[in-house]
């Protein structure tokens, strides 16, 4: 009885969510379109000013492929959130955190909270009002993969089509939020697939596969691929060899930056050579590439004064919209607005953007921090 009590404000909360994402949908209703969308997300990937001076990778061969391609990339790009788990329903919804609601549970309750708001988002609602299937292709969490969809990849599933292997047992959000408070923590500290970096390596190449599998697939379709890549931990190096590099510096919690440059030099190339291959057989298809956050280098929940949160939130933007020439005043977009613009620029929908905002989350306060101007006035000292 006392568990089910304990559960009963969750669910309440979750029921609350997905009234609230069906109610702030208020336009496209049903698109006039059959261009197949990709939606690739490459976790953690930083903005290209950020990998240079931060993680000594210079990715300009990348972004230069990609604009062959008729990317457009802005320079100035951020995410509005500096964790996963907020920044994704943030783009999905294309609204703040604060618009949904905002859950006041620990972190292990959040994935549970994210999940929902994924999978009830704007985004995806509009598609399936608009006749896209929806395929997912998932390397290792759970909140990422989207329930009714047509699941091409994860480690949680199998899926008989594409043979792929469920490589270990399937643990869900709401027996993980039950059983870290017993010993079985420990299990899912040295066994789960977020430290097992030997799944995790399997995980993204066979993601990687599955990508290039999609392109076969009727469509019109939206594929939502979530790599945790580069993110770490840090299983390839540039050349996409196997390697166990240390996820932080020896005696300190700062990022193993080398290991993640490596990483991110594997990654770039893989995606670049899908793209190409992406474009050849579809050249109306629309793309969007993004880092759900910046690299997060030199991070520290517990201080501000020693976080750069520039680099927190710094990432890589990169859209593929076919006949529109998108204007350089997105120069400074971030992910909220992401498909605001797109359907903005592609439908011509009347649809504000929403002013860009930083919000940081930090361990020791669980409310949510507005760091806008902090990162504003970094940025103009620096200039």
């Amino acid at each position: 009885s006392l568990f089910l009590m304990a559960l009963y404000p969750l669910t309440s909360y979750i029921n609350t969510f997905k009234e609230n994402s069906a109610r702030y949908i208020g336009f496209s209703s049903r698109l006039n379109d059959d261009s197949n969308y990709y939606v690739i997300v490459l976790d953690a990937y930083a903005r290209s000013d950020k990998l240079c001076s931060t993680y000594g990778y210079d990715n300009s061969d990348f972004l230069d492929e990609l604009r062959n391609n008729k990317f457009y990339i802005p320079t100035k790009s951020m995410s509005n959130h500096e964790r996963t788990m907020y920044s994704l329903p943030s783009f999905f919804n294309m609204e703040y955190i604060g618009k949904l609601g905002s859950p006041s549970f620990t972190p292990r309750y959040s994935s549970l909270w994210s999940k929902e708001l994924i999978n009830n988002s704007k985004f995806f609602k509009i598609m399936r009002n608009s006749g896209y299937k929806i395929l997912t292709i998932n390397t290792g969490v759970t909140f990422t993969h989207v329930d009714d969809s047509e699941i091409l990849y994860s480690p949680f599933y199998k899926n008989n089509n594409l043979d792929t292997v469920i490589l270990y047992p399937h643990i869900t959000d709401m027996e993980y939020a039950v059983f870290s408070h017993t010993l079985l923590t420990l299990y899912f500290k040295y066994h789960s697939s977020f430290e097992n970096k030997v799944i995790r390596r399997s995980d993204i190449r066979s993601g990687l596969k599955t990508l290039r599998s999609s392109v076969d697939i009727k469509g019109p379709k939206v594929v939502f691929a979530h790599f945790l890549s580069p993110h770490h931990p840090f299983v390839f190096d540039e050349n996409g060899k196997d390697v166990d590099s240390a996820d932080t510096l020896v005696g300190t919690n700062r990022l193993n930056v080398k290991a993640y440059a490596a990483q991110a030099r594997f990654i770039s190339s893989e995606i670049g050579i899908f793209i190409n291959d992406l474009v050849s057989e579809d050249p109306n298809c629309i793309v969007v590439i993004v880092g759900d956050h910046g690299g997060r280098a030199m991070i520290d929940y517990d201080d501000i004064e020693k976080t750069d949160l520039e680099d927190a939130f710094a990432n890589l933007i990169a859209i593929r919209l076919p006949g529109v020439n998108i204007s350089s005043a997105y120069d400074d977009l971030t992910l909220v607005n992401v498909f605001r613009m797109i359907f903005r620029e592609k439908y011509h929908e009347d649809i504000p953007l929403l002013e860009n905002r930083q919000i940081f989350n930090f361990r020791a306060n669980s409310k949510p921090n507005d760091v806008t101007d902090r990162i504003k006035a970094t940025a103009s000292a620096r200039e």
